[in-house]
């Protein structure tokens, strides 16, 4: 199952095609449906899109206790996880509709856990291997 965002429903004004997991599925598939209605979140009064997204998602938050948490803080969540999963960064741009590296980089967030598991594994992958040495204007033979 895949989400269609047609061009004008994305920021950059492209068209994009996210699939779903299995836990969205999942979640989507217990929500009351509302066969005659186009939106998959409307209004239980006017059956529209809701409005102001950013006060309803702080009212959720308050109900289920997060305090500090923003509406982005799920976007910077996604894009790290898929990362620490190991998911390639190219396909995670393509997934969260970052088109730049710069602004992709600022929603990966990268801590000292992430430079211990690096060192982790260049250490496991150099286990029993000797190193060649790179030397400044050494020639190649």
């Amino acid at each position: 199952m895949t989400v269609r965002l047609a061009p004008q429903d994305t920021k950059g004004g492209e068209h994009r095609i996210v699939p779903m997991t299995e836990r969205v599925k999942d979640v989507l598939s217990k929500l009351p449906r509302h066969l005659l209605n186009a939106y998959v979140f409307p209004s239980p009064t006017t059956g529209r899109p809701w409005r102001d997204l950013d006060r309803k998602f702080a009212k959720a938050c308050r109900v289920a206790g997060l305090d500090g948490f923003w509406f982005h803080d799920l976007r910077r969540s996604f894009v790290t996880n898929a990362r620490k999963r190991g998911v390639p960064e190219s396909v995670i741009m393509k997934l969260s509709g970052h088109r730049t590296r710069e602004v992709f980089d600022r929603y990966n967030i990268v801590n000292e856990d992430d430079l211990r598991q690096a060192v982790s594994l260049i250490e496991s992958a150099n286990r029993g291997h000797v190193l060649d040495t790179v030397r400044p204007n050494a020639s190649t033979p």
